[in-house]
């Protein structure tokens, strides 16, 4: 795992300084990295880090004491299974792009968060409940263009309550499951 030192601390990180330095080498357009020091950088790199490890990800970690969520293992994009070993450049180009959109906003780690805070819906007697994990980010669509392949399933569970009639939910399984409650 790469790590950088920022004072006396060591962080795990997705990349290097070397290599996020690198990808934006390539822009055509000037960015804040570019303009930002080595220290701003290496924070952007170490929050980025965080907030990609709040994604529920496809997979699992390749090893259960690795400190960053990636490499993965049983990943699979369009049939081919994505090598357990190594971070997908998909992942690291995620992750340079965000810290990069750290430096010019760093507002956007406040943006951790896609509850929307509905918990229940009711239209005459039926009411439907909801619970969603909260776990996740609400991130820039320049990073999702690259993660968004690499993401797992959310569960979603729901509850529908408040009638007597029988539930048209009972005979209907649109999404292939073989078990539920009762």
């Amino acid at each position: 795992m790469p790590q950088i030192a920022i004072a006396t601390q060591t962080y795990d990180v997705y990349d290097t300084l070397a290599n996020v330095n690198k990808y934006f080498g390539g822009y055509l357009v000037d960015n804040a990295w570019e303009t930002a020091v080595d220290d701003t950088q290496m924070r952007a790199m170490v929050t980025a880090t965080r907030l990609l490890d709040r994604l529920t990800w496809a997979g699992t970690k390749t090893s259960a004491v690795q400190p960053i969520a990636w490499p993965r293992t049983g990943v699979v994009i369009g049939g081919v299974a994505v090598d357990a070993n190594t971070i997908p450049a998909d992942i690291l180009n995620g992750f340079a792009e965000l810290a990069q959109l750290l430096i010019s906003n760093p507002g956007l780690v406040s943006q951790v968060d896609t509850s929307d805070n509905t918990k229940s819906v009711k239209a005459g007697d039926v009411e439907a409940s909801f619970f969603r994990p909260t776990q996740g980010t609400k991130l820039p669509v320049d990073v999702m263009r690259y993660i968004s392949l690499y993401q797992g399933a959310v569960t979603l569970i729901g509850l529908a309550s408040g009638s007597d009639a029988v539930s048209s939910f009972d005979d209907i399984d649109l999404f292939g499951l073989t078990d539920g409650y009762s």
